[in-house]
């Protein structure tokens, strides 16, 4: 098979191409324009050719998709503000359909998200397959998930209406050489969460909940930092109470969303509060 791989020189989209390598298919990497051919191990393999282009805009790259047996779609951005996932994930996918609208390729992989998955109304102990719930109020979460939810739709909307072949796989915690994943932060997480869940229900703001939590452990640990470095230059001189109190962060306030003031109140999956 021919496979066009978006989001190829990502960690996930590395693995996916040395694995269809592997298995004897040849492999249409789109990269950005500046990226090195020479830094993904598999880059000077004979059987990949780079498409290069801004995925988030119309350009040339859309003509290499001609003769290609599978679309493999990993590009996204997994942090940044609101604008900066909405212009890769949600406008970098609306420009690859409009571009498989005018190159039709049969099969679609999408890689979407284990987040997609409403974990408060899930119950505990239960199996999570692909009839679970999924978040029915993303406007609760953060902004990843906000984006991946839009482009998973759009791109099952594209599927149903062109008869393309879609497969949609939402992965959970990805991690491998390289990229090691943090299973103790990650498990303190989740306990935080389950005890959020056993005092406010399963209908509290835990997205809120957690990013307070972070702030706030991200305080203590600036001011452990700021005593130990005071400790080592006066020793014998324990701070004041007027530098103690002057090490406290100020209470800012967050940046709102712009989904939370209406901007996407156009959409279906997005309801104004």
């Amino acid at each position: 098979m021919r496979l066009f791989v978006t989001g190829s020189n990502g960690f996930v989209g590395s693995a996916v191409v040395e694995a269809a390598l592997a298995r004897g298919h040849e492999v249409v990497a789109m990269v950005r324009p500046a990226t090195s051919i020479e830094r993904p191990s598999w880059g000077s393999h004979p059987s990949v050719s780079f498409s290069r282009g801004d995925l988030r805009r119309p350009g040339d790259w859309a003509d290499d998709l001609d003769g290609c047996d599978a679309v493999v779609h990993l590009a996204a951005i997994p942090g940044g503000d609101f604008f900066t996932q909405f212009a890769a994930t949600v406008l970098g996918t609306e420009q690859l359909l409009e571009a498989l609208g005018n190159h039709p390729v049969p099969r679609l992989v999408h890689i979407s998200t284990f987040s997609m998955y409403d974990y408060r109304a899930i119950p505990d102990g239960s199996v999570l397959d692909e009839d679970s719930l999924v978040e029915a109020r993303p406007l609760d979460r953060d902004e990843y998930l906000q984006t991946k939810q839009v482009q998973e739709q759009m791109v099952r909307d594209f599927a149903a209406q062109a008869g393309v072949d879609l497969t949609v796989v939402r992965p959970g915690a990805i991690y491998g050489p390289g990229n090691l994943w943090n299973a103790g932060r990650a498990a303190c997480r989740w306990v935080l969460l389950a005890r959020i869940r056993a005092l406010h229900g399963p209908e509290a703001h835990l997205r809120r909940e957690l990013r307070r939590g972070d702030r706030a452990r991200g305080r203590a640990s600036r001011g452990d930092r700021n005593d130990a470095q005071h400790r080592r230059r006066r020793p014998a001189d324990p701070p004041s109470s007027k530098q103690l109190s002057g090490r406290r962060g100020s209470k800012g306030s967050a940046a709102r969303s712009p989904c939370r003031s209406g901007w996407c109140g156009s959409s279906p999956m997005w309801p104004t509060p």
